[in-house]
């Protein structure tokens, strides 16, 4: 009986260690499982953030390069307004030479007529 009771025992023994090894393994998968998953969860929560992130400053650029196209839009408003303004200070530039040179004359012909009026003057005073 002795030999009976170590063999049952050794038996139990056995197929407890089995039981156990079992139990083990599928706690092992069981954990490696949830790990899994929770690594899964956590990624993809990660690129979704990320992928927020790049539609943000996306966005940011395609603001700053509106806002560089207006200022370069009214750049190029401001520059043909200058060339415009340019030609007509140009022009009045002309028209101020040609002003002054028709002062000039009709000083040059003023004196002359001053002249021709003394001269008159003075012989008809001499008369």
């Amino acid at each position: 009986m002795n030999l009976s009771y170590i063999l049952v025992t050794s038996i139990g023994l056995l197929l407890t260690l089995i039981g156990f090894i079992v139990s083990m393994i599928k706690y092992i998968e069981n954990n490696k499982k949830q790990a899994i998953e929770e690594t899964e969860e956590y990624v993809n929560k990660k690129i979704k953030e990320y992928d927020l992130e790049i539609k943000q400053y996306t966005q940011k650029i395609d603001d700053f390069n509106n806002w560089k196209s207006d200022i370069n839009t009214k750049m190029e408003v401001f520059s043909i307004k200058l060339e415009h303004n340019t030609e007509i200070l140009e022009n009045q530039a002309e028209t101020l030479k040609t002003l002054n040179v028709s002062t000039n004359s009709i000083a040059l012909s003023l004196a002359v007529l001053s002249e021709a009026f003394k001269t008159l003057n003075s012989k008809y005073e001499n008369k």
